[in-house]
């Protein structure tokens, strides 16, 4: 074979069987890494779609809970009025008795 000179340095041409298993090593090991990450992404998709739906549940809930909230608020409001309105007549109704209040 033909000796082959690269930046100063004489390379031999011919292929050895240890070459022909580091190439198929370096051609092995880049085609399990390919699909060991191409596994990873198809993993992280799935996982990624499972949260977006898990947050459009969250807010779905978080929407009732607000609703809720709201009517809770308001029905005690009513009931403030009410029981202001009540405590105003009794204080009305009650006539003294002896003893004036100042």
């Amino acid at each position: 074979m033909i000796d082959r000179q690269m930046m100063g340095m004489s390379i031999e041409m011919k292929m050895s069987l240890g070459n022909i298993l580091t190439i198929l090593t370096v051609v092995v090991g880049i085609t399990l890494s390919y699909a060991v990450i191409r596994e990873g992404v198809d993993r992280t998709k799935i996982d990624v779609t499972k949260l977006e739906t898990r947050i459009e549940r969250l807010e779905t809930q978080n929407g009732d809970v607000r609703d809720r909230m709201t009517r809770m608020e308001v029905t005690l409001q009513n009931m403030a009025i009410n029981i202001d309105r009540v405590a105003r007549y009794v204080d009305s109704t009650q006539a003294p008795r002896g003893n004036p209040q100042k």
